[in-house]
């Protein structure tokens, strides 16, 4: 989408400087015309207005300074250009203080009035860039790793980074946990772009309008001022809806038209507002088979989905378990915290399959730091027994599916072996897996597609087991 020309309003009784003003502004704005204060609140309710250029006698002496704070109040964010043959420093001050931007003296050459138009446009350009929705994007970058070495992560990156230089609508799938809005601010997060997060379940019908495109004061009851909406906020840069299947369908009928027209009109106001921004969602859920249910609009979807991300999780990527445990460990540790983990330990979060994805390990080990003191290493009996059940259960079931097919017991170790201070029952289950997976192995010829479908567990998972049992290399 084009830059827009910026629009200016230029509100004076005397005909020959509207078409004065026009010819020198012609190349470079919009302009639209008022003769007076009641023209120019019209206008300003009905048109967005970047800068207004208003003369201060007009119908009656300093009809200008009446209008200035009328017209403020319409809309704050506007900027006043007091124009005036007058060069009364008196009345200079007095325009600034009711809100004036700057003070132009009549008698100005082309060159000026675009010198003082620009240098007033350009402060405002500063002053929104600096407000708490602008990005840096180094900033957020380092403060939101996404921490990996896995193919999956890697291309993953280098998806983003591609996207990142359009304005394309993206929809970005994954389980709940995997960090979702973390991969939506490495897209959206440029260099003084705003980046406004939503929450799709807390947009309820009753406040969505308002919410989302804003309301003009005494538009409802409680309205006691004027509010930008969120579309208005994310102007010019990137708006996240996290867990857009959780919108009602009457709002996303609401959303539809905006991310359609690229436009927004507050509520209690006739005003059309002209955007640019770009749309990002995220979904735990197939939005597909909920548009086949009629649960998602269909329409709203094939606007969203121009561009499709889906992150891998955890259980997808295991070889990542180590930089992700080294990175929270960095972040969690306190002077007493453990430094790390035992190879015992270790084996059981490589067995452990992560329903909570990375959350779940950021949790673990923000606990585990917390709660396990003194000790130079993490071992098998500080985990949460969820892992360490969970981790006996895969054994176990890799140990009776290989007595299934085979019709007998996987070779048995002595128990002798457990006089050996180095072996214990974490190392026994490993080596027992081992021995599965080898038989397995065997079996099939190394056939690792007949492999995961037989013990049901992904490519990826099984490879990485396979290598840490170097069997298949």
């Amino acid at each position: 989408m084009a830059d827009r020309k910026r629009k200016i309003l230029i509100v004076d009784d005397d005909q020959n400087i509207h078409l004065a003003a026009k010819y020198m502004l012609r190349d470079r704005y919009e302009c639209v015309s008022a003769y007076n204060g009641d023209e120019a609140k019209v206008v300003l309710q009905g048109h967005s207005i970047d800068l207004i250029l208003l003369d201060i006698h007009m119908r009656y002496h300093e009809e200008g300074l009446k209008y200035l704070p009328i017209l403020k109040e319409i809309e704050p964010d506007v900027d006043v250009i007091m124009v005036s043959s007058n060069t009364e420093l008196d009345l200079a001050g007095r325009a600034i203080q009711l809100g004036a931007s700057a003070y132009l003296i009549k008698e100005h050459s082309a060159e000026q009035l675009q010198i003082t138009i620009e240098s007033v446009l350009k402060k405002r350009q500063l002053l929104n860039e600096n407000n708490h929705y602008v990005c840096d994007r180094k900033r957020i970058l380092e403060k939101n790793q996404i921490v990996g070495s896995s193919a999956a992560v890697q291309q993953l990156m280098k998806d983003i980074e591609k996207v990142r230089r359009s304005m394309a609508n993206v929809i970005i799938t994954a389980e709940t946990g995997c960090g979702k809005e973390l991969v939506a601010r490495h897209i959206g997060a440029n260099d003084r772009k705003p980046f406004v997060a939503v929450d799709s379940a807390t947009i309820t019908s009753s406040m969505a309008e308002s919410i989302l495109f804003g309301h003009e004061k005494g538009a409802f009851t409680g309205a006691q001022s004027q509010a930008r909406g969120l579309f208005e906020e994310a102007n010019g840069g990137t708006i996240y809806f996290d867990e857009i299947s959780n919108m009602p369908l009457e709002i996303q009928a609401k959303l539809l038209r905006i991310i359609q027209e690229k436009e927004v009109t507050r509520l209690g106001s006739t005003k059309v507002i002209p955007l640019n921004f770009r749309v990002i969602c995220a979904s735990n859920k197939d939005l597909e088979k909920l548009v086949a249910e009629g649960k998602f609009k269909e329409d709203l979807y094939q606007r969203l989905n121009v561009i499709s991300l889906r992150i891998p999780p955890l259980r997808e990527r295991k070889e990542d378990l180590g930089l992700l445990i080294s990175h929270f460990l960095k972040s969690f540790r306190y002077e007493n915290s453990p430094k790390g983990f035992s190879d015992s330990a270790m084996h059981l979060l490589q067995k452990y399959q992560w329903p909570g994805n990375v959350r779940e390990l950021s949790n673990l080990i923000a606990n585990l730091c917390t709660m396990v003191t003194d000790q130079e290493l993490v071992n098998p009996e500080d985990l949460p027994a969820r892992i360490r059940e969970a981790s006996f259960g895969q054994a176990e079931s890799l140990g009776e599916s290989r007595l299934s097919d085979e019709n007998q017991a996987p070779e048995s170790i002595d128990a002798e072996e457990f006089v050996d201070p180095n072996m214990d029952f974490y190392k026994y289950m490993h080596r027992l897996e081992g021995k599965v997976l080898n038989g397995f192995y065997k079996q099939y010829g190394g056939n690792i597609s007949q492999m995961s479908k037989t013990l049901r567990i992904s490519r990826s998972h099984l490879y990485s087991k396979l290598h840490a049992h170097q069997i298949h290399q």
